[in-house]
């Protein structure tokens, strides 16, 4: 995997201490964080307002993308998703450990009015990941 370094570079964007930051713990995150959350983590860092703009920044060179959560949004990286987010995909949030997952198999969008345009499908299923439910079997 990349180096949050590499990534922006290879993406074009300048190298500042704070999408290091952010990138840093996206990467080793497997449930993405909320803007509440990376705020909170790198708070002696850089303050809330930074984070947003760091945050809108990588989401529109795609490098990040939102996964709507419960009425928050939690931001994952691109990279650990096979598809273009220009387009609707399913995710998966275990309720035991809150692993995120971007499931490969797209969802069925229904027909539209005719007219009516889709812009963005999000769609989060909930439930418990492999290892949670060997867990829970284990403790039976």
């Amino acid at each position: 995997m990349n180096t949050a370094v590499e990534l922006l570079k290879s993406n074009q964007l300048k190298v500042t201490k704070p999408r290091v930051l952010v990138l840093d713990h996206l990467m080793h995150c497997t449930q993405g964080h909320t803007l509440n959350e990376l705020s909170e983590i790198l708070a002696t860092a850089c303050d809330r307002v930074t984070v947003y703009r760091t945050l809108k920044t990588l989401e529109e060179k795609e490098i990040v993308h939102p996964i709507p959560d419960a009425g928050a949004m939690r931001f994952k990286l691109s990279t650990s998703c096979k598809h273009d987010f220009q387009h609707a995909h399913i995710h998966f949030r275990c309720e035991d450990c809150g692993e995120v997952l971007c499931i490969d198999e797209m969802p069925h969008i229904p027909a539209l009015p005719v007219g009516y345009s889709l812009k963005k499908a999000e769609q989060m299923l909930k439930g418990q990941c492999a290892e949670c439910a060997t867990k829970s079997t284990d403790k039976t």
